[in-house]
């Protein structure tokens, strides 16, 4: 339920392969089947549903796995502001890790030569 291959392209690709990725990660988040059948646990519509967890990914940095494990479907806005959600998390990374060494983390080689060095 996460950015999974589509992930290194959201975040560290440009422009147009940047919005392509975003695109193919909403459309499998929307097609997702815990999705699909939230809006009868939400008690409404599917689009007005869809329309909701399109709002908690721009409002509150959501992802379907934060939108579906902390029910945002049954939460206040008020409420949401208060989860960390994977926005949230990722920019808490950023600020607290050296980005210069992002690379050695995300290629295991690197991280299995640095470390056994």
């Amino acid at each position: 339920m996460n950015t999974g291959e589509n992930y290194n392209q959201i975040v560290h690709g440009s422009g147009i392969q940047k919005i392509k990725s975003q695109f193919l990660v909403l459309k499998q988040w929307l097609s997702h089947p815990e999705m699909k059948k939230s809006h009868l646990l939400a008690k409404r519509s599917r689009i007005i549903q869809n329309i909701d967890f399109l709002s908690s990914i721009i409002l509150h940095g959501a992802t379907l796995e934060d939108y579906l494990l902390y029910e945002f479907y049954n939460k206040s806005h008020k409420e949401r502001k208060t989860y960390v959600t994977g926005k949230k998390l990722h920019n808490f990374f950023d600020e607290v890790n050296n980005k210069d060494k992002t690379d050695i983390f995300i290629d295991k080689n690197k991280f299995a030569q640095l470390i056994s060095e």
